[in-house]
């Protein structure tokens, strides 16, 4: 990361030229997050001066969550977003306005959406989990520190017990050659179908067929047909199918 921006942000003026201000970062919409328990959070800022840039530590359970670096999605076109580990289960960000420019501009609302930020599960962890945001520095005009809210230090739960998507896995192992693994998740109860069918298009075998509720599966397949009989090395083609949801994916057989 840029030193030069780095220092922009963190600079730290004496005690008496800090702005006294109602600053705050919080998360949007929080109450119904809690309800809904999603795998991630929308943030958001306040203020009653321009803001020009915004560092913050991300603390969560390493063991269970982390933060999914691929999804860190700005929710203002003004801006740049850095991203560093700084420890085990520490993401730090640092959002500065693009070319010097203001994340929030007061003339126009002295709130406005800043990020989301999206976790992934590690291995198959399905529950909640506490994840703590804190460290957090304004920087105003010429990087100048801005007061901060206490309420800005904020702990929230993000969750994996309901699906946030409806997707199919890549089966593992693959190639396989007496049995392989296939998961797949519903992010709404539904009706579901998952069949097998050889490359010319002929159905071999129906894992799944029938109504589903939202969470996540797993289902084997030993390479056997809907005879009972084992098919052939080779190709297959499993296809998941939902009302509002389709993907395939090849299944190989050696023996």
């Amino acid at each position: 990361m840029n030193q030069v921006i780095y220092f922009f942000i963190i600079a730290i003026l004496p005690f008496s030229d800090i702005v006294r201000c109602e600053t705050r970062l919080f998360i949007k919409d929080n109450k119904i997050d809690q309800v809904n328990r999603k795998s991630y959070i929308n943030l958001s800022i306040e203020s009653s001066e321009n803001i020009y840039g915004i560092k913050f530590d991300i603390h969560y359970d390493y063991s269970q969550i982390i933060v999914d670096e691929n999804k860190i999605i700005s929710m203002t076109l003004d801006a740049k977003i850095y991203k560093s580990s700084i420890g085990e289960g520490i993401t730090r960000l640092l959002i500065l306005g693009n070319e010097g420019g203001k994340l929030l501009d007061v003339s126009s609302d002295y709130i406005d959406d800043l990020i989301q930020i999206h976790f992934k599960p590690i291995s198959k962890f399905r529950d909640t989990s506490i994840v703590i945001i804190n460290e957090l520095v304004v920087a105003g005009k010429s990087g100048k520190e801005i007061g901060v809210h206490s309420a800005s230090n904020d702990t929230f739960i993000v969750s994996f017990l309901i699906p946030q998507v409806t997707s199919l896995s890549k089966n593992f192992p693959n190639p396989f050659e007496t049995v392989t693994s296939i998961d797949y998740a519903l992010s709404e109860s539904n009706l579901i179908s998952l069949i097998i069918y050889n490359m010319q298009g002929i159905l071999v075998r129906t894992l799944v067929e029938g109504y589903q509720e939202a969470n996540y599966y797993t289902i084997s397949w030993d390479g056997v047909d809907s005879h009972g009989k084992y098919v052939a090395s080779g190709r297959y083609l499993l296809k998941m199918t939902t009302p509002n949801f389709s993907d395939s994916i090849t299944l190989i057989i050696i023996k």
